[in-house]
């Protein structure tokens, strides 16, 4: 899949940037919220121990120290009593007496947080990552509150920072971070990235419906929240969502029969027939699933999404000539996507068109520069076209970046993108060739 080639070009044309984002959404629910709580106060300090490290080298003021490591224990108590009121009052109190407490802060912060005061959250958690900025339990919990507060540009960004750092916590409280990340990436356009976040989280536990609703809208590509989802097309959407579970879990034989009902029921959805050409086209279902991205192209002529699959579709079946047509439509409908000129690029190496070849993968390494696939081919791009310093250099760019989706594919514990990785039942834009040897 080529999750790393960034946003699609349906990102690139059509949706809105975050600072664009709509002012009203729905509300985190205050059972996920106190459920985030619960799993990440498993990595805190206790208040008590750290108020004993904090006595060192207070010197003469014995006093003061002393009624900070009251205060702080009392905190503790009431905490772990469910007094939250208590707990933040004597939170505040031994703050005034040590403001650089860094674990009375979070802790305040995960108070307000578990008691959906997420105006007050905010600052706390403020101070707790400007004190410990590697402190990933706080940076998800800024960009909850900020969630519920309807800020999503800084929602979005204090999640991700959550997420490169390493989301804490246990299971539940992974699985609520990574669905407001979805879901705001979807309310961005960016729906590749949502449906690579959501597809892990399929099934029971927390926000399970939301997960659900939230994976509908992305193989629609609306660009909502799941609690913008009104009557008159809430049923589609949870039949769209339920459709993706099923493909997510290579389910065909049940996804399938609710693909074919919405298209029986809605066949002018946008969308809804690229995603099931794309399903069929993960069977190898190569002739079924050209026909519903045709239909797609039909009412849908705007897009690029369908020409970049069925190129990539004729590329599999070692037809570069047939990939031609459609790869260079792609490029037309969309000149930012990185996609467009990536499977365009790929068409022309397999051509022999070597300059060409170069030309479209150096602008889709231009538009995608963390993508390994796009350094790997432009390689191949490069050896057949004799440049061979530039060869070698993407060859050490592609090992690197290859490396490295790797590396945080097991620190997330996440299907992130990699080379070689399989498409998900036709939910993620399609490998084409990429997986194999370096080129020489």
């Amino acid at each position: 899949a080529l999750l790393a080639l960034g946003k699609s070009e349906e990102a690139a044309k059509e949706a809105k940037t975050l600072g664009d984002l709509p002012s009203e959404a729905g509300e985190i629910d205050v059972d996920v919220a106190r459920a985030y709580a619960r799993g990440t106060t498993g990595s805190q300090t206790r208040p008590e121990q750290t108020a004993e490290k904090n006595l060192v080298g207070v010197g003469n003021n014995a006093d003061k120290s002393r009624e900070f490591a009251e205060l702080a224990d009392q905190a503790r108590a009431a905490q772990q009593a469910g007094r939250t009121e208590d707990a933040i009052r004597f939170c505040q109190s031994a703050l005034k007496l040590r403001p650089d407490w860094e674990e009375g802060w979070a802790n305040l912060g995960m108070l307000y947080f578990s008691s959906s005061q997420y105006a007050e959250a905010i600052p706390a958690l403020e101070t707790t990552v400007g004190l410990n900025p590697k402190r990933s339990e706080a940076w998800a919990l800024l960009g909850l509150s900020e969630f519920e507060r309807k800020d999503y540009q800084n929602s979005l960004l204090h999640l991700t920072r959550a997420q490169e750092l390493g989301l804490a916590g246990n299971a539940a409280a992974v699985r609520i971070a990574r669905y407001h990340i979805a879901a705001l990436l979807n309310l961005n356009g960016e729906f590749e990235k949502a449906m690579d976040l959501l597809v892990p989280e399929v099934g029971p536990g927390p926000a399970a419906d939301k997960i659900k609703l939230a994976l509908g809208l992305a193989l629609l590509r609306i660009p909502l929240l799941p609690d913008q989802i009104t009557a008159d097309n809430s049923g589609l959407i949870q039949s769209a969502g339920e459709s993706a579970a099923l493909l997510s879990e290579s389910r065909y034989d049940q996804a399938f029969p609710v693909l074919q009902q919405m298209l029986r029921e809605n066949p002018a959805t946008l969308y809804l027939h690229y995603a099931y050409g794309s399903a069929l086209a993960s069977l190898s279902r190569y002739d079924e699933a050209e026909a519903q991205l045709r239909e797609e192209t039909r009412i849908n002529p705007n897009t690029a999404l369908p020409y970049i699959r069925m190129a990539s579709i004729a590329l599999l079946l070692h037809r570069p000539k047939d990939a031609l047509p459609s790869g260079e439509r792609a490029v037309a409908l969309a000149p930012q996507s990185a996609e467009a000129h990536y499977v365009l690029g790929r068409i022309m190496i397999e051509m022999g068109e070597a300059g060409q070849a170069v030309k479209e993968l150096e602008s889709a390494s231009k538009l995608a520069p963390n993508s390994p696939e796009v350094h790997f081919n432009l390689a191949r791009a490069y050896t057949k076209a004799k440049l061979l310093d530039q060869a070698e250099r993407e060859r050490a760019i592609f090992t690197r970046l290859n490396a490295e989706a790797e590396r945080q594919k097991n620190m997330r514990g996440d299907q992130a993108h990699v080379v070689g990785s399989r498409d998900r039942g036709g939910l993620t834009p399609p490998e084409t060739g990429v997986a194999g040897p370096l080129p020489e």
